[in-house]
């Protein structure tokens, strides 16, 4: 019962704050949900789900870099890929589905 409280204050505490910084560890909510470990860094797009009419009616499915997404009548899912930052701030290395960039401070 207490494991059950104390992970309850830890969920809202989450939900109700937009970012929480402690050096080499983080967690961003906003603008795209961002968890950071060491020197890796973890951002992933929250997916739509829609139901009803505005999902539209033709069904379609799509798989791009950016993300996968499939349309059925009346249902639609999109479903963006993550992207992982490797390094310092001084050399960092980032792969995505912008695909892979390289970022050297001088």
């Amino acid at each position: 019962m207490k494991r059950l409280y104390i992970l309850s204050i830890m969920a809202i505490m989450l939900v109700s704050t937009n970012s929480v910084q402690a050096g080499w560890f983080g967690a961003d909510w906003k603008p795209v949900p961002t968890v950071k470990a060491f020197w890796q860094e973890v951002k992933w797009p929250m997916p739509s789900l829609c139901l009803g009419a505005k999902a539209g009616t033709t069904p379609d499915a799509k798989l791009t870099t950016k993300g996968a997404s499939l349309k059925l009548p009346y249902f639609s899912v999109d479903l963006p890929f993550p992207s992982v930052t490797l390094g310092t701030k001084e050399k960092r290395f980032t792969i995505g589905p912008n695909g892979s960039s390289k970022k050297d401070k001088k």
